[in-house]
């Protein structure tokens, strides 16, 4: 969804992963057919020595066994003064509660074990990987569904997602977070 929005937002925009049957669902949405797709390791990218203004891992770093390496392969394609962008869940028992639990009773479809406690990332734990490969986070924002809302109780009572539902910056990082860095080192 990222990679499509900037592209038809004139960005040139490169997007990986690791599963072919996504990125085909990602290239079927490109209405721009600029996006370059690639099927690839996060661990190892092979994007032929790209060096990237900006690099998000939104919705992903809790998905990997190893994210201090993604963070790593991120900094590697990073320019100098480049920024790093992450969304994240901080490992507690609310966002057990809320992100694993809450998601799996009331959305239907939800994959079997989509998210693991045990992955997920406390906002300490991220500045000091983003440091050790020469990110400095600027900023860090909670992000939260907005749960005073009409879509977000449809959304309870329909086991669907709902097209309005929709998510609000708040000042904690309990359960959410949004992660702004910028490439200080090589």
């Amino acid at each position: 969804f990222l990679a499509n929005e900037l592209a038809l937002r004139n960005y040139q925009v490169t997007g990986v992963d690791s599963s072919q049957p996504a990125l085909d669902v990602a290239r079927r949405h490109d209405t721009t057919g600029t996006v370059d797709y690639r099927y690839g390791d996060a661990y190892r990218l092979e994007l032929d020595e790209k060096i990237f203004d900006v690099v998000c891992a939104l919705d992903f770093l809790e998905h990997v066994e190893n994210p201090r390496l993604v963070v790593k392969e991120a900094s590697g394609r990073l320019r100098l003064g480049g920024l790093f962008f992450a969304h994240t869940f901080n490992r507690n028992l609310l966002s057990w509660l809320i992100v694993i639990k809450g998601v799996e009773w009331f959305i239907r479809n939800t994959p079997p074990r989509m998210h693991c406690l045990r992955y997920f990332i406390k906002p300490r734990e991220l500045k000091a990987m983003c440091r050790d490969y020469g990110i400095d986070i600027l900023q860090c924002r909670g992000l939260t569904p907005k749960v005073f809302s009409a879509a977000f109780w449809k959304t309870v009572a329909t086991g669907t997602v709902d097209d309005d539902f929709t998510f609000c910056f708040v000042r904690h990082t309990t359960m959410g977070y949004i992660a702004l860095g910028v490439k200080n080192r090589e």
